[in-house]
């Protein structure tokens, strides 16, 4: 069906589809266009791509409004199976209009790779990534290279604005027994490097996660791993790849010892809290060390995927500006940080969807406060918009004192 539709919130059913010829238009005599990868820019409108193409789409008029560039190279959507991301939104600029959404596309494979491994032939996966700023109309992709091919791969955002790379192989694609040569050795990309030092390769699995494998970012900043089986049923012995059971966690770099001696310690008792849509939360730290630089404390709201072949739907990282009144969230001086969940510009695309999202706190790129947030699509129901818009104007002062008293007093009310 190349045609797509808009899931009501709060549930429920919808009968009304649109067509989208450019769904056809992608597909291939191996397809290589399922499972498109949909992001929601910072300018309202929808990419989609597919294959190797994309397009902005306005989803109030339902128009296009412009086909990027390709990206050449090979396919990138299932079963090629190359692996996107939004990369994280930096809320540090004061106009909203400048903030920029850049994706990322790492890996695939060649088109006819499908009809290959029919012949017993595992061509070698894409090496390559392409990267663009969806915002601006004269942008174009910016290639780079990962140390290793790979497909099947899973794209993770950490809590720090990194990506995480891991799973997948570096030969054939997605499918039974289409693929062979697992690439067992995560990846560490980071955005804001000089674009020669942003790959680093970390510390290799010896379990094979190819197809049917996934992964999800943990409440601690852990990554849990999990699955493969390249079997067209449960099989465990007798076959190259057996179907696999067996669970891991994978401690990214932040986990290092030397870093988290020095990770502040939380004096709010907010254990068990939940954060309503469109409501406040606020956390008080006492730093270990008597001086600390303003800038080496950072806050950031994570929306954790759901995940199936290879792309994480749903994911988004905001990185918070450095005054908590401006978009929601931030640092508050005097030890303590905070947000507004779900009113990062009072309305529109910059605003965090309505989700489960995660508050996290940072400390020289050390992730020490995780607090989960719930939004009215879980049921919950939001919070008094009165109570959330006084709290940014206090936040606007960059006062933990102010916001604490501020709770305080509202708590003593009820």
């Amino acid at each position: 069906m190349f045609n797509y539709e808009y899931i009501p919130k709060g549930g429920g059913s919808n009968d009304v589809y649109f067509p989208l010829p450019f769904l056809q238009e992608t597909t291939d005599p191996f397809e290589n266009n399922l499972y498109p990868f949909v992001f929601l820019s910072t300018d309202g409108n929808i990419l989609i791509f597919t294959n190797n193409r994309s397009i902005l789409l306005n989803p109030t008029t339902n128009k296009i409004v412009r086909e990027l560039p390709v990206l050449d190279g090979g396919s990138r959507n299932h079963p090629a199976s190359g692996m996107a991301a939004l990369l994280p939104i930096n809320l540090s600029d004061p106009n909203p209009k400048a903030i920029l959404a850049e994706i990322i596309i790492c890996g695939g494979a060649n088109p006819r790779a499908g009809k290959l491994v029919e012949k017993g032939i595992f061509v070698t996966a894409l090496q390559d990534c392409g990267r663009i700023d969806i915002t601006d109309p004269k942008s174009t992709w910016q290639k780079e290279m990962m140390p290793t091919p790979r497909t099947m791969g899973d794209l993770l955002i950490l809590p720090t604005g990194d990506i995480l790379i891991v799973n997948g192989a570096k030969e054939g694609i997605a499918g039974w027994n289409f693929a062979q040569d697992p690439n067992l050795t995560p990846l560490l990309y980071r955005p804001d490097n000089p674009t020669t030092q942003r790959f680093t390769e970390l510390k290799a699995t010896t379990i094979p996660r190819m197809y049917g494998s996934t992964s999800m970012v943990l409440p601690d900043g852990k990554i849990l791993v999990a699955g493969s089986n390249t079997n067209y049923y449960y099989n465990f012995t007798g076959v190259k790849y057996p179907t696999e059971l067996r669970v891991e966690k994978f401690y990214p770099p932040y986990f290092d010892p030397l870093l988290i001696s020095d990770r502040p310690t939380i004096t709010s008792n907010y254990k068990g809290k939940m954060v309503k849509y469109k409501g406040y939360i606020v956390v008080e730290f006492k730093l270990k060390k008597a001086e600390v630089d303003q800038s080496d404390l950072k806050v950031t709201m994570y929306s954790p995927p759901f995940t199936t072949h290879g792309f994480s739907m749903g994911q988004r990282l905001d990185i918070g500006h450095k005054e908590v009144g401006k978009y929601g969230i931030g640092i508050f001086s005097g030890g303590g940080c905070g947000a507004a969940i779900g009113r990062d510009c009072s309305s529109g695309p910059m605003e965090m969807e309505s989700a489960y999202v995660a508050l996290i706190c940072l400390q020289q790129r050390v992730p020490f406060i995780v607090i989960r947030a719930v939004s009215d699509l879980a049921g919950i129901g939001g919070a008094d918009s009165n109570e959330a818009d006084t709290f940014l104007t206090l936040a606007s002062k960059n006062s933990v004192t102010a916001v604490l008293e501020f709770v305080k007093q509202l708590s003593a009310s009820k």
